[in-house]
């Protein structure tokens, strides 16, 4: 009969047992970061975040690192923080309460009427009605990594 050891020993998988689709690059990751509705590029050290499942590296365990987030000190963190809080009001504040006319407007900087935006064609979801787990990611990185955000000015709003 197996030990608790062996058993635990068998059951983390190696690095290269983790399908590539499940694989994360962790380098892509943006400097960008949102405190009262101004995105803010982040210029000092980044933390990385480490994934909650074990791999087996030789006789050892490891969490691989998947991502990383600023390292940001306290005043930077509670300003965030803050504005955060603001901005959620445990759900009654501006962001959860504002109507979507609004939030086009304030992720693509473009001022949309109720009835601008019940004649849009533009479609935010293409093919939501037949998405499956099995269907391939409905967005993906650009060629240096990086995925798509809204940019004010520039985000498609109709």
């Amino acid at each position: 009969m197996p030990t608790l050891a062996s058993r635990l020993q068998d059951a983390f998988p190696t690095p290269d047992q983790v399908p590539q689709e499940f694989r994360v690059d962790p380098r892509p990751y943006e400097r960008l970061y949102l405190i009262d509705g101004q995105i803010r590029q982040w210029t000092a050290d980044f933390s990385d975040i480490s994934s909650p499942i074990c791999l087996k590296q030789g006789a050892t365990h490891t969490r691989p690192i998947i991502g990383h987030v600023p390292a940001m000190d306290p005043a930077t963190a509670m300003k965030a923080l803050d504005a955060a809080s603001r901005a959620w009001d445990n759900g009654r504040g501006p962001w959860p309460t504002m109507p979507v006319s609004a939030r086009i407007a304030a992720e693509s900087g473009q001022l949309v009427t109720f009835d601008q935006a019940l004649a849009s064609n533009l479609d935010l979801a293409p093919g939501l009605e037949s998405f499956t787990m099995d269907s391939p990611a409905p967005v993906n990185p650009d060629a240096a990594g990086k995925y798509p955000i809204a940019m004010p000015g520039q985000t498609k709003a109709m």
